[in-house]
């Protein structure tokens, strides 16, 4: 059997997060499914350019490591590059963690 070279693909949700407004409160969730199992707690990555938003692991979910929170108040006009990347936990089935890497790009536009 071929099963463990056939492991899941991890998917994001949503594929594409709101726009932001300089100056004004902003709040977005993300949520991974899918893949081989749960991401494992080490098994994360994010880098944010500007660094202007805060990324956090979204503890009301049951499985808080496959959800994560954006929040905070965009200071300057320029879009918000987030690159998330690791991996999930191995199960049984599938002889390797699934490997996930996703970009999120939030326009920020001036305050009205």
């Amino acid at each position: 059997m071929l099963l463990s070279s056939c492991t899941p693909k991890a998917v994001f949700t949503p594929d594409t997060l709101p726009n932001a407004i300089v100056g004004q409160n902003y709040y977005a969730e993300i949520d991974i499914a899918g893949g081989s199992g749960p991401v494992s707690a080490g098994g994360f990555e994010v880098s944010m350019k500007p660094d202007e938003l805060w990324f956090e692991v979204n503890r009301k979910k049951d499985n808080f490591y496959n959800s994560f929170i954006i929040h905070g108040i965009p200071k300057t006009p320029e879009d918000i590059t987030i690159i998330i990347k690791g991996d999930m936990v191995p199960t049984g089935l599938f002889g390797s963690g699934t490997e996930f890497n996703k970009t999120y790009i939030i326009k920020v536009k001036e305050a009205e």
